[in-house]
């Protein structure tokens, strides 16, 4: 019988910043913000950047990762989920979702309840809609634009050289979905067609002993209203 496999979603620390960028710039794709080491430092300082890691031949390797950053816009600060890339191999298993919510969890309940998280999407790109409206709670609620002198390199543009996006806001009830997904951490990771996958995975910070009181967190801020 085939020995199980596991997963681990943690926070990022300083002394991973450096091995997590280069997974961020060797998986860089048209779509992807390009973020800097500065950028992931201050993540790391925040306590925003997770990766997921699985052990193969003896040593550690990033599965996945994805961000919760805060950025500023003219009312107020704002969180942005962003930056979630997994390797190929590991798609099948549905780990976006997992390290997804973790991040999501962890931004309402430790970081900065109750704050507005929006996600962009390049408005040419398919791939992160599914995982946003059906399993993450994302609403569409309109176009952005990053003009020229912003835009980066690698992303397409239009006629005007601008970057289009579409922009989605997370929805606070969801947070009730995610709180039933915390309670079984450490249950067999289910492929994406519900299926045994013969994996496990396990959240640091998300111990047997806390995730109780994590749970109901979320189902307290589930109820809230944002002001």
């Amino acid at each position: 019988m085939e020995q199980k496999k596991f997963y681990t979603i943690r926070r990022v620390d300083l002394t991973r910043s450096a091995a997590v960028l280069k997974f961020h710039h060797d998986n860089l794709t048209q779509y992807l913000w390009p973020r800097t080491l500065e950028n992931f430092k201050q993540y790391c300082t925040d306590g925003v950047l997770f990766e997921a890691v699985k052990v193969m031949g003896g040593r550690e390797v990033v599965a996945g990762i994805c961000y919760v950053s805060l950025e500023k816009n003219e009312e107020n600060e704002v969180g942005e989920f962003g930056g979630v890339y997994i390797s190929f191999r590991d798609r099948i298993f549905d780990l976006a979702n997992a390290i997804a919510i973790v991040a999501i969890s962890s931004f309402f309940v430790y970081d900065r309840p109750l704050r507005r998280l929006i996600a962009h999407v390049h408005e040419l790109n398919p791939e992160p809609r599914p995982l946003l409206k059906d399993r993450l709670g994302f609403l569409y609620i309109g176009k952005v634009k990053v003009p020229p002198e912003h835009a980066p390199k690698n992303m397409p543009k239009n006629e005007k050289g601008e970057v289009i996006g579409d922009e989605f806001e997370f929805k606070l009830g969801t947070l009730n979905r995610f709180a039933e997904w915390i309670e079984c951490v450490g249950e067999i990771l289910k492929d994406r067609d519900g299926k045994s996958a013969g994996l496990r995975i396990e959240v640091l910070g998300f111990e047997p002993e806390a995730r109780g009181d994590m749970a109901a967190a979320l189902r307290e801020i589930a109820t809230q209203q944002r002001s």
